[in-house]
């Protein structure tokens, strides 16, 4: 299998199968932490599942590349570091 649908298995063994972390890793024979990573990517990316029909192996990537996925990943840590600051009404 390759890396590109590798991305797509992971997903569909997690949301349509409920599989664990662990289970996705030995069935698509990669480790947890690029499992993990894979849900992380999905999770900040704009997709939800079940995926777009229309969605095509490239574009799924392009959504869920690292570099999209460290700039929403700051995006929202800044967003929540905001929420707490005006949630405790001090900067720490």
């Amino acid at each position: 299998m390759k890396g590109k649908t590798k991305l797509r298995e992971v997903f569909r063994l997690k949301f349509e199968h409920h599989l664990s972390e662990r289970k996705i890793a030995q069935s698509c024979n990669i480790s947890r932490s690029t499992v993990k990573d894979y849900l992380a990517r999905l999770s900040v990316s704009e997709l939800t599942w079940p995926l777009p029909e229309s969605i095509d192996e490239h574009t799924l990537e392009q959504h869920c590349s690292p570099s999209n996925h460290h700039q929403a990943g700051t995006s929202r840590l800044s967003l929540t570091g905001v929420k707490f600051i005006r949630h405790c009404g001090t900067l720490v």
